[in-house]
């Protein structure tokens, strides 16, 4: 497993997204996407595994409403030291 922290792609089964999970993955760092759909983010997943990246890198998860409050706060858990949100 990497040391480096992983990053958050958000719409990781889309074109966009596949393509920068694979050059984030190029770059040493794990990745965080989220989903709409988790069946749609393990075929992403599965493609860039055929690709020679380690699955241990690569989680997926989803977020079926990204309106809804708090959406994505699983998705950024253990991922931010800092914020510059005032509470």
């Amino acid at each position: 497993m990497s040391s480096k922290d992983p990053i958050l792609v958000t719409g990781l089964n889309g074109y966009l997204g596949a393509w920068t999970a694979e050059t984030i993955l190029k770059s040493g760092y794990p990745v965080r996407g989220s989903v709409r759909n988790v069946e749609a983010g393990r075929k992403t997943k599965e493609a860039l595994v055929a690709l020679g990246y380690d699955a241990s890198l690569i989680e997926v998860v989803e977020i079926a409403d990204m309106t809804a409050a708090g959406a994505f706060d699983k998705a950024v858990v253990g991922m931010c030291d800092y914020s510059s949100v005032d509470h």
